[in-house]
């Protein structure tokens, strides 16, 4: 019994991503998110080197 209950609970408890990329998208909405383009690269170099690793 305990064990659904806390199931149930953590259906609504949303994703820590979740939660990160919807703080995200209110801030670009806003226009107070700025990122530039080499940020974006370098971002995306690192992700793909973390996805060789694993």
């Amino acid at each position: 019994h305990g064990m659904k209950v806390a199931e149930a609970a953590l259906k609504d408890v949303p994703e820590p991503r979740d939660e990160a990329l919807m703080e995200i998208k209110a801030r670009i909405d806003k226009g107070e998110y700025k990122v530039s383009g080499a940020e974006i690269a370098e971002m995306m170099l690192r992700r793909r080197a973390a996805d060789k690793i694993r």
